[in-house]
């Protein structure tokens, strides 16, 4: 009985169109709880392609790639039943001046069960969460040529406020080139400001 799914989505000389792969197996994966899903050069409607159980989900994992970051909201309101989410788009690409990328979410979405988090991109997707049972937060630093902004540290108080969890455990990575430096970044101290009450908070070097 399948209970982990791992897709992995990229074009090929054998399928240069993965786009219009249909991949449905709602039906048939009653006890699939595992996602691990990475889409690369693509741009697919994920809700009308991947049809999942997707509300049965406890653990899930999310490469989306620029192409199809938008769709992140849709795919994480019909996982109310998370126990840990991981988004790892590399790509820092939600700035100011491209906010059509991913929109100011019509929804806040309470996560009841969520104790893991770790998010590999903008903070922008904390904007659409509420996690009162987050135990474990960590932040990995997109890329070499991308630092935090003031929205994101905007995001990460309002979804930590928000959630009003109880966290253990804090981790951020800063970004490759940060870790060399002998002082933090402006919006850096700012996030550790917001977890000065948590019992272990780390920045990697």
């Amino acid at each position: 009985m399948l209970t982990k799914l791992s897709v992995n989505v990229e074009p090929t000389d054998n399928t240069p169109h993965p786009e219009r792969v249909n991949f449905d197996i709602a039906s048939k994966a009653p006890r699939l709880t595992h996602v691990d899903l990475k889409l690369i050069f693509v741009s697919i409607e994920i809700p009308h392609v991947f049809l999942l159980p997707w509300p049965q989900i406890t653990h899930l994992k999310l490469d989306l790639g620029t192409n199809n970051y938008h769709h992140i909201y849709h795919i994480i309101s019909q996982c109310r039943n998370l126990v840990s989410f991981t988004d790892t788009c590399r790509d820092n690409f939600y700035q100011a001046s491209d906010p059509y990328l991913l929109p100011t979410p019509s929804s806040i979405y309470v996560f009841a069960h969520l104790t893991f988090l770790k998010i590999r991109s903008s903070l922008a997707v904390l904007s659409c969460m509420q996690c009162p049972a987050l135990r474990m937060f960590t932040l990995r630093g997109a890329s070499e040529d991308v630092e935090l902004t003031e929205t994101d540290c905007e995001d990460f108080r309002a979804f930590v406020e928000r959630s009003r969890c109880t966290l253990q455990k804090v981790t951020f990575i800063p970004e490759h080139y940060m870790r060399h430096q002998s002082e933090y970044s402006a919006p850096l101290r700012k996030l550790l400001s917001f977890v000065s009450h948590v019992p272990k908070v780390t920045v990697a070097r």
